[in-house]
């Protein structure tokens, strides 16, 4: 049996939200229901080693998430600056930026805006922001040809 709940994220705090997905995770792994939650606000995103390729975001393109390990592989070769990520980092990162994967002129911290145009740039969202430089993040951002 297939539960989706749409926009959960309107009713419940994101606290609320995460205990809910993990009660639902547990309930998945030891009986045959299934769960889709489709959400649109910031913060509203359940990660687990179990969950995490399971992700799929639907903005201007669809994204499907690949293994935290892929992802940690793939942003250590790609990020600007000498940077140990972990899966954790990556968890928080995904958070505030999912909602704006795939889609042009999203405004995010550049952390995140890193993250965001080297996931961007997979998919075929070609993002360039017009500002001074200030440090190697930045110059990333600016770089039309990071990939």
């Amino acid at each position: 049996r297939l539960y989706v709940f749409e926009n959960i994220d309107h009713y419940v705090t994101s606290g609320i939200y995460g205990d809910f997905l993990v009660e639902c995770e547990k309930i998945s792994r030891i009986s045959n229901l299934w769960f889709i939650f489709t959400t649109s606000l910031e913060g509203y995103i359940y990660t687990s080693s179990e969950v995490f390729d399971a992700i799929n975001i639907i903005n201007d393109e669809v994204y499907s998430l690949p293994t935290v390990g892929h992802i940690l592989d793939f942003i250590g070769k790609y990020y600007p600056i000498e940077y140990k990520w972990s899966a954790e980092d990556i968890s928080k990162v995904l958070s505030k930026m999912a909602n704006a994967v795939g889609k042009n002129d999203s405004l995010i911290q550049p952390k995140e805006m890193v993250f965001l145009k080297l996931i961007n740039e997979t998919v075929g969202v070609k993002d360039s922001w017009k500002k001074s430089l200030s440090k190697p993040e930045m110059q990333c951002l600016l770089d039309d040809n990071v990939l």
